[in-house]
Parts: structure tokens; sequence; C-alpha cells
């Protein structure tokens, strides 16, 4: 009689357990899905700083922090976003233009513009109003965002936005391919500077030749 009592309780256990697995199972198929569907909302102050502008110009100075050189490596840099999908990067050494699929990088001391059709751009809007269409927000916190790219082919493959209270960027941190660590500090910002119209694309330097180094 005991032997059948314990069976019988035994039983009564393994159902319950079963029961209450089954419940928890259940409960996870429930949640699980509402909790992958969670996206990181993009900081509402750095979208409204941005919005409806058509046009960025940045002047930054660049840091360069290797792993391997005691001293960082700093020059300036200027920006220009225009939309749809222009871009222009003015430094002392490379000066680069993008439009749509095309990209042309004039390497000044090599007296040489290398051209490249079908190439990845991305507009830099993207990573400003939040559109997410290369790069999806991961965290966010009250003065900075991480960004991360969508696509493990692109390059960089993260960033980190730092931005203050207006909602303006003040400095952009990422990992180069080689480790180094390259930060944009961002000394002006204006929206009313367009992309001026004698870059080297309108004029060409003299002596330059243009190189197609498309696949």
């Amino acid at each position: 009689m005991p032997s059948r009592l314990n069976n019988h309780n035994n039983y009564h256990f393994s159902l319950k357990k079963a029961i209450m697995l089954i419940t928890i199972l259940i409960v996870a198929m429930v949640l699980l899905p509402a909790v992958l569907s969670q996206t990181v909302e993009y900081p509402e102050s750095l979208k409204d700083h941005y919005r409806d502008q058509n046009s960025i110009f940045w002047d930054i100075r660049q840091i360069s922090i290797s792993p391997i050189f005691d001293e960082p490596e700093t020059s300036r840099v200027e920006l220009y976003f225009q939309k749809p999908d222009r871009l222009f990067i003015l430094s002392p050494e490379k000066q680069i233009y993008t439009a749509n699929d095309t990209i042309w990088t004039y390497l000044v001391n090599h007296k040489q513009i290398q051209l490249v059709v079908g190439g990845q751009v991305f507009n830099p809007f993207d990573f400003l109003d939040s559109s997410q269409t290369y790069y999806e927000v991961i965290s966010a916190g009250d003065n900075n965002v991480a960004l991360k790219s969508m696509d493990q082919t692109m390059e960089p493959e993260g960033l980190e936005i730092y931005f203050n209270e207006t909602g303006a960027i003040t400095s952009v941190e990422y990992l180069d391919v080689n480790e180094n660590k390259v930060k944009f500090e961002l000394i002006d910002e204006s929206f009313e500077k367009s992309i001026p119209v004698d870059i080297f694309i309108n004029a060409k330097p003299e002596g330059v030749e243009i190189i197609n180094i498309s696949d």
C-alpha cells in the first residue's frame, strides 16, 4: 500500500512539474516575441536637432589613437552633408566626394582621382534622423547613443555618438579595421553651408588623372 501511495504521489508530482514547465513555455512563447520586438529608441533631442535639415557642415578635429604608437595623430577635416545623397570630405591629404553610388577620391599628394562606381555609399543622415537604413540603435543614454552596422561588411561596424542638451552632436568615436580608436570632435556646425561648387570634380586640378578602380 505505501508503495502504491508513493507511486501515486510521484505521479502527481511529475504531472504538476510537467504542467508547470508547459505553463512556463507558453508564457515564454507569448512574451518572447514582445521582448524581441522592442527596439531602443533614438534620442528625441537628436532627431529634433537634425530634423528637416537639408544640409550640414561640420568642422572636425580628427584624433586617431593607435595601440602601436605613443602619440595620437591629429588632423582637421571638413564635412559637408547634402540631401539626398551628397557628401564632401575635405582634409589636407585627401578629398572625397560621393553622389548616389559613385565615389571620387582625390589623393592630393599623388595627383590622382580614384573613381568607384557602384560603391556602397550610405546617406549621412541615416544616423542623424534615425532612419536606420545602415545602422541600428543598440543603446542610448542621456548624452550618447551607440549604433551598430546592419551589414557586417560595412565599416565602421559600430559608432558611439555623443551629443549635448540641445541634441547637437559633440563627438563621434569608433574603432577602425586596424583597431585604432578614431574620434571626431566637432568644432563647428552649420546648416547654412552647402558643398562648394569649385570642388575637384567640377574643376579638375591640372595634371591630375582619373583612374577607375570599380570592381
